[in-house]
């Protein structure tokens, strides 16, 4: 389970625009059992200036890292 503060990158696989980009999760939708539905993350800025930015991934398009 995914919570605000964790940092996360979505995978280079998933289909999703911003494949390959990591951030930071702001907020966590729930499924009625508890499980994540949709995860709004805040993206960072690349090297190549494009900036950042906040989104919403699919839990199945993201890999999480849990902030203790």
């Amino acid at each position: 389970m995914s919570k605000a503060w964790d940092t996360a990158v979505i995978k280079a696989d998933a289909n999703h625009p911003d494949k390959g980009r990591a951030g930071v999760v702001q907020g966590v939708e729930r499924n009625p059992d508890g499980t994540d539905k949709v995860l709004t993350i805040r993206l960072d800025e690349l090297p190549d200036g494009s900036p950042a930015k906040v989104v919403n991934a699919a839990p199945e398009d993201v890999t999480i890292h849990n902030v203790n």
